[in-house]
Protein backbone atom coordinates (compact mmCIF):
# COMPACT_ATOMS: atom_id res chain seq x y z
CA UNK A 1 0.00 0.00 0.00
CA UNK A 2 1.18 3.72 -0.44
CA UNK A 3 1.39 6.17 2.24
CA UNK A 4 -2.23 7.96 2.08
CA UNK A 5 -0.33 11.76 2.83
CA UNK A 6 2.82 11.54 1.22
CA UNK A 7 2.32 8.29 -1.68
CA UNK A 8 5.49 6.75 -0.59
CA UNK A 9 5.13 2.44 -0.93
CA UNK A 10 5.04 1.31 2.77
CA UNK A 11 4.87 -2.73 4.19
CA UNK A 12 0.99 -4.30 4.70
CA UNK A 13 1.74 -4.03 8.35
CA UNK A 14 3.90 -0.87 8.39
CA UNK A 15 2.33 1.49 11.20
CA UNK A 16 4.03 4.85 9.98
CA UNK A 17 5.24 5.87 6.80
CA UNK A 18 9.05 5.85 6.77
CA UNK A 19 9.09 9.39 4.75
CA UNK A 20 6.48 11.72 6.54
CA UNK A 21 5.56 9.84 9.49
CA UNK A 22 2.16 9.35 8.85
CA UNK A 23 0.10 6.58 11.08
CA UNK A 24 -0.62 4.45 8.29
CA UNK A 25 -2.51 1.68 10.66
CA UNK A 26 -4.85 1.66 12.99
CA UNK A 27 -7.59 4.50 13.20
CA UNK A 28 -5.70 7.17 10.82
CA UNK A 29 -5.53 4.81 7.99
CA UNK A 30 -9.10 3.50 8.47
CA UNK A 31 -10.60 6.75 7.94
CA UNK A 32 -8.01 7.94 5.34
CA UNK A 33 -10.84 8.10 2.69
CA UNK A 34 -12.55 10.69 4.79
CA UNK A 35 -9.47 12.71 5.29
CA UNK A 36 -9.26 12.67 1.30
CA UNK A 37 -12.73 14.04 0.79
CA UNK A 38 -12.85 16.65 3.25
CA UNK A 39 -10.66 18.31 1.03
CA UNK A 40 -13.00 18.35 -1.64
CA UNK A 41 -15.72 19.67 0.84
CA UNK A 42 -16.89 23.33 -0.22
CA UNK A 43 -19.15 23.75 2.53
CA UNK A 44 -16.75 23.22 5.36
CA UNK A 45 -15.57 27.02 5.39
CA UNK A 46 -19.41 28.33 5.52
CA UNK A 47 -20.69 25.14 8.57
CA UNK A 48 -17.93 26.93 10.15
CA UNK A 49 -18.35 30.49 9.79
CA UNK A 50 -21.84 30.11 10.97
CA UNK A 51 -20.70 28.46 14.15
CA UNK A 52 -17.95 31.27 14.63
CA UNK A 53 -21.03 33.59 14.42
CA UNK A 54 -19.80 37.74 14.03
CA UNK A 55 -17.07 37.32 16.40
CA UNK A 56 -14.81 35.72 13.93
CA UNK A 57 -14.77 36.40 9.84
CA UNK A 58 -12.90 33.75 8.34
CA UNK A 59 -10.69 34.50 5.08
CA UNK A 60 -9.22 31.62 3.41
CA UNK A 61 -7.38 28.41 4.01
CA UNK A 62 -4.15 28.32 5.53
CA UNK A 63 -3.69 24.72 5.51
CA UNK A 64 -4.70 20.97 6.53
CA UNK A 65 -3.30 17.48 7.40
CA UNK A 66 -4.78 14.36 8.65
CA UNK A 67 -6.51 15.54 11.36
CA UNK A 68 -7.92 19.15 10.61
CA UNK A 69 -7.95 22.39 8.54
CA UNK A 70 -6.90 24.99 9.29
CA UNK A 71 -8.40 28.99 8.56
CA UNK A 72 -7.41 32.62 8.23
CA UNK A 73 -9.42 34.30 10.36
CA UNK A 74 -9.84 38.37 11.95
CA UNK A 75 -11.01 38.88 15.15
CA UNK A 76 -14.23 41.06 14.73
CA UNK A 77 -14.40 43.17 18.06
CA UNK A 78 -10.40 43.45 18.80
CA UNK A 79 -9.43 43.61 15.09
CA UNK A 80 -6.31 41.20 14.88
CA UNK A 81 -5.62 37.83 13.05
CA UNK A 82 -6.58 34.45 14.32
CA UNK A 83 -5.92 30.90 13.07
CA UNK A 84 -9.64 28.63 13.34
CA UNK A 85 -8.29 25.02 13.69
CA UNK A 86 -11.29 22.97 12.93
CA UNK A 87 -12.32 19.21 12.54
CA UNK A 88 -14.28 18.10 9.49
CA UNK A 89 -17.49 16.70 9.95
CA UNK A 90 -16.41 13.29 8.52
CA UNK A 91 -13.44 12.75 11.00
CA UNK A 92 -15.92 13.83 13.90
CA UNK A 93 -18.70 11.56 13.11
CA UNK A 94 -16.19 8.72 12.14
CA UNK A 95 -13.48 8.20 14.36
CA UNK A 96 -15.69 6.48 17.08
CA UNK A 97 -14.41 9.39 19.50
CA UNK A 98 -10.91 9.23 19.39
CA UNK A 99 -10.05 11.63 16.72
CA UNK A 100 -12.72 14.10 19.36
CA UNK A 101 -10.88 13.31 22.23
CA UNK A 102 -7.64 14.00 20.60
CA UNK A 103 -8.41 17.34 19.23
CA UNK A 104 -10.00 18.54 22.44
CA UNK A 105 -6.88 17.37 24.41
CA UNK A 106 -4.79 19.24 22.02
CA UNK A 107 -6.91 22.34 22.22
CA UNK A 108 -6.97 22.12 26.65
CA UNK A 109 -3.57 21.46 26.56
CA UNK A 110 -2.79 24.60 24.55
CA UNK A 111 -5.26 26.98 26.57
CA UNK A 112 -3.89 26.03 29.76
CA UNK A 113 0.05 26.71 28.47
CA UNK A 114 0.87 30.30 29.03
CA UNK A 115 4.24 30.76 27.66
CA UNK A 116 5.62 33.05 25.18
CA UNK A 117 6.87 30.13 22.83
CA UNK A 118 3.94 28.32 23.03
CA UNK A 119 1.02 29.36 20.69
CA UNK A 120 -2.04 30.79 22.54
CA UNK A 121 -5.33 29.38 22.40
CA UNK A 122 -8.17 32.56 22.57
CA UNK A 123 -11.42 30.07 22.26
CA UNK A 124 -12.64 26.70 22.03
CA UNK A 125 -15.95 25.45 20.69
CA UNK A 126 -18.53 25.33 22.92
CA UNK A 127 -20.40 22.24 21.53
CA UNK A 128 -21.86 23.18 18.23
CA UNK A 129 -22.02 20.50 15.34
CA UNK A 130 -18.35 21.05 14.39
CA UNK A 131 -14.97 21.16 16.85
CA UNK A 132 -12.87 24.06 16.43
CA UNK A 133 -10.73 26.49 18.56
CA UNK A 134 -9.55 29.65 17.69
CA UNK A 135 -5.62 30.86 18.05
CA UNK A 136 -2.68 33.28 17.54
CA UNK A 137 -2.27 33.98 14.07
CA UNK A 138 1.47 33.63 13.41
CA UNK A 139 2.87 34.98 10.67
CA UNK A 140 5.87 33.12 10.07
CA UNK A 141 6.75 29.38 8.51
CA UNK A 142 7.42 26.08 9.58
CA UNK A 143 10.74 25.03 10.76
CA UNK A 144 10.72 22.14 8.40
CA UNK A 145 10.01 24.43 5.83
CA UNK A 146 13.23 26.11 6.38
CA UNK A 147 15.37 23.21 6.72
CA UNK A 148 14.07 21.74 3.27
CA UNK A 149 14.91 25.35 1.70
CA UNK A 150 18.54 25.85 3.52
CA UNK A 151 19.67 22.44 4.27
CA UNK A 152 21.90 23.29 7.27
CA UNK A 153 21.23 25.95 9.77
CA UNK A 154 24.17 28.56 11.50
CA UNK A 155 24.86 27.30 14.54
CA UNK A 156 24.12 30.59 16.22
CA UNK A 157 20.91 29.97 15.26
CA UNK A 158 20.66 26.34 16.05
CA UNK A 159 21.51 27.42 19.29
CA UNK A 160 19.04 30.01 19.44
CA UNK A 161 16.20 28.19 18.21
CA UNK A 162 17.14 25.34 20.68
CA UNK A 163 16.96 27.75 23.06
CA UNK A 164 13.26 29.16 22.61
CA UNK A 165 11.84 25.68 21.76
CA UNK A 166 13.57 23.93 24.89
CA UNK A 167 12.55 27.42 27.01
CA UNK A 168 8.84 26.13 25.86
CA UNK A 169 9.23 22.17 26.55
CA UNK A 170 10.78 23.25 30.20
CA UNK A 171 7.80 24.65 30.93
CA UNK A 172 5.31 22.51 29.59
CA UNK A 173 7.01 19.90 31.60
CA UNK A 174 6.87 22.22 34.83
CA UNK A 175 3.25 21.54 34.38
CA UNK A 176 3.51 18.17 34.21
CA UNK A 177 3.01 17.74 30.14
CA UNK A 178 4.67 15.52 27.53
CA UNK A 179 4.31 17.06 23.98
CA UNK A 180 5.75 13.85 22.58
CA UNK A 181 5.67 14.89 18.91
CA UNK A 182 8.61 17.69 18.94
CA UNK A 183 10.16 17.98 15.59
CA UNK A 184 10.78 20.47 12.66
CA UNK A 185 7.54 20.62 11.26
CA UNK A 186 5.77 21.73 14.83
CA UNK A 187 7.98 24.98 15.30
CA UNK A 188 6.81 28.12 13.53
CA UNK A 189 9.68 30.77 13.28
CA UNK A 190 8.38 33.99 12.51
CA UNK A 191 10.58 36.38 10.42
CA UNK A 192 12.40 38.37 13.51
CA UNK A 193 13.45 34.62 14.45
CA UNK A 194 10.98 33.88 17.34
CA UNK A 195 9.78 30.29 17.93
CA UNK A 196 6.30 28.85 18.41
CA UNK A 197 5.76 25.55 19.72
CA UNK A 198 2.78 24.08 18.14
CA UNK A 199 0.37 21.01 17.67
CA UNK A 200 -0.32 19.34 21.15
CA UNK A 201 -2.81 16.94 19.92
CA UNK A 202 -0.75 13.59 21.27
CA UNK A 203 0.63 15.77 24.40
CA UNK A 204 0.09 13.73 27.42
CA UNK A 205 -0.11 15.29 30.92
CA UNK A 206 1.83 13.38 33.24
CA UNK A 207 -0.80 12.62 36.01
CA UNK A 208 -3.71 11.89 33.23
CA UNK A 209 -4.32 8.46 31.59
CA UNK A 210 -3.39 8.19 28.00
CA UNK A 211 -6.02 7.96 25.28
CA UNK A 212 -3.55 5.30 23.62
CA UNK A 213 -3.83 1.82 24.48
CA UNK A 214 -0.97 -0.09 26.91
CA UNK A 215 1.99 -0.53 24.53
CA UNK A 216 0.71 1.52 21.49
CA UNK A 217 3.26 4.21 19.62
CA UNK A 218 2.61 7.42 18.82
CA UNK A 219 4.58 10.42 17.36
CA UNK A 220 6.32 10.97 14.32
CA UNK A 221 9.27 7.76 14.01
CA UNK A 222 12.49 10.13 12.98
CA UNK A 223 12.17 12.24 16.18
CA UNK A 224 11.02 9.44 18.97
CA UNK A 225 13.05 8.68 21.52
CA UNK A 226 13.94 4.47 22.43
CA UNK A 227 10.84 4.15 25.27
CA UNK A 228 8.69 6.05 22.81
CA UNK A 229 9.35 3.59 20.62
CA UNK A 230 8.83 0.60 22.63
CA UNK A 231 5.36 2.32 23.87
CA UNK A 232 6.22 2.74 27.08
CA UNK A 233 6.18 4.73 29.80
CA UNK A 234 7.12 8.84 28.66
CA UNK A 235 8.29 11.71 30.80
CA UNK A 236 10.42 15.25 29.83
CA UNK A 237 12.96 12.99 28.68
CA UNK A 238 11.64 12.14 25.37
CA UNK A 239 10.87 15.69 24.58
CA UNK A 240 14.11 16.39 25.38
CA UNK A 241 15.57 13.03 22.77
CA UNK A 242 13.39 14.63 20.06
CA UNK A 243 14.81 18.56 20.36
CA UNK A 244 18.31 16.45 20.38
CA UNK A 245 17.70 14.87 17.19
CA UNK A 246 15.77 17.72 15.58
CA UNK A 247 19.28 20.03 16.97
CA UNK A 248 21.07 17.46 14.84
CA UNK A 249 19.26 18.21 12.12
CA UNK A 250 19.65 21.58 11.78
CA UNK A 251 23.48 21.18 12.31
CA UNK A 252 24.11 18.12 9.90
CA UNK A 253 21.31 19.42 7.37
CA UNK A 254 20.09 15.33 7.36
Amino acid sequence: MNCYKCATPVPDNARFCSTCGTDVSGETHRHSGATLAMEGDPQLFAKLQAELGTDFVLERELGRGGMAVVYLGKDAHLNRKAAVKVLPPELTYGGGGSMIERFKREAQTAAKLDHPNIIPVFRVSTGGKLFWYVMKYLDGEALNDILEREGQLAVERTVDIVGQVGAALDYAHQNQVVHRDVKPANVLVDRKGWCTVTDFGIAKALDANTLTASGSIIGTPYYMSPEQCKGKKVGPAADQYSLAVMTYQMLGGH
